[in-house]
Protein backbone atom coordinates (compact mmCIF):
# COMPACT_ATOMS: atom_id res chain seq x y z
CA UNK A 1 0.00 0.00 0.00
CA UNK A 2 1.97 3.51 -0.95
CA UNK A 3 0.95 6.54 1.48
CA UNK A 4 2.09 9.89 0.69
CA UNK A 5 4.75 8.94 3.49
CA UNK A 6 5.81 5.52 3.28
CA UNK A 7 4.98 1.94 2.14
CA UNK A 8 3.35 -0.48 4.12
CA UNK A 9 3.26 -4.12 2.94
CA UNK A 10 0.64 -6.10 3.11
CA UNK A 11 -0.60 -8.32 4.95
CA UNK A 12 -0.18 -5.91 7.94
CA UNK A 13 -0.82 -6.01 11.78
CA UNK A 14 -3.21 -2.72 12.15
CA UNK A 15 -3.88 -1.90 15.71
CA UNK A 16 -7.04 -0.01 15.85
CA UNK A 17 -6.47 2.78 18.68
CA UNK A 18 -9.68 4.02 18.77
CA UNK A 19 -10.39 3.51 22.00
CA UNK A 20 -6.59 1.78 23.09
CA UNK A 21 -5.41 3.70 26.21
CA UNK A 22 -3.19 0.50 27.29
CA UNK A 23 -0.20 1.06 24.53
CA UNK A 24 2.41 4.27 23.85
CA UNK A 25 4.41 4.65 21.14
CA UNK A 26 7.12 2.10 22.13
CA UNK A 27 4.59 -0.34 22.38
CA UNK A 28 2.77 0.01 19.17
CA UNK A 29 6.80 0.19 17.59
CA UNK A 30 7.93 -2.83 19.35
CA UNK A 31 4.88 -4.79 18.24
CA UNK A 32 6.12 -4.04 14.48
CA UNK A 33 3.07 -1.61 13.66
CA UNK A 34 3.78 0.42 10.74
CA UNK A 35 0.32 1.82 10.24
CA UNK A 36 -2.45 1.90 13.15
CA UNK A 37 -6.48 2.55 12.26
CA UNK A 38 -8.03 5.50 14.90
CA UNK A 39 -11.59 6.18 14.50
CA UNK A 40 -11.62 9.92 13.38
CA UNK A 41 -14.93 10.20 15.80
CA UNK A 42 -13.84 8.69 18.54
CA UNK A 43 -10.63 11.42 18.27
CA UNK A 44 -13.30 14.20 17.64
CA UNK A 45 -14.99 13.07 21.09
CA UNK A 46 -11.77 12.43 22.93
CA UNK A 47 -9.35 14.02 23.33
CA UNK A 48 -11.78 16.40 20.73
CA UNK A 49 -10.77 18.37 17.77
CA UNK A 50 -8.80 20.85 19.04
CA UNK A 51 -6.37 18.66 20.42
CA UNK A 52 -6.18 16.85 17.45
CA UNK A 53 -6.05 20.11 15.18
CA UNK A 54 -2.79 21.37 17.43
CA UNK A 55 -1.37 17.88 17.08
CA UNK A 56 -1.48 17.84 13.51
CA UNK A 57 0.14 21.58 13.00
CA UNK A 58 3.07 20.13 15.60
CA UNK A 59 3.35 16.42 14.14
CA UNK A 60 4.85 15.27 10.54
CA UNK A 61 1.81 13.23 9.47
Amino acid sequence: MNLSHSEVLTPTFMPDTSLCKALDFNDLENLGAKIILANTYHLYLRPNDEVVRTLRRTTRI
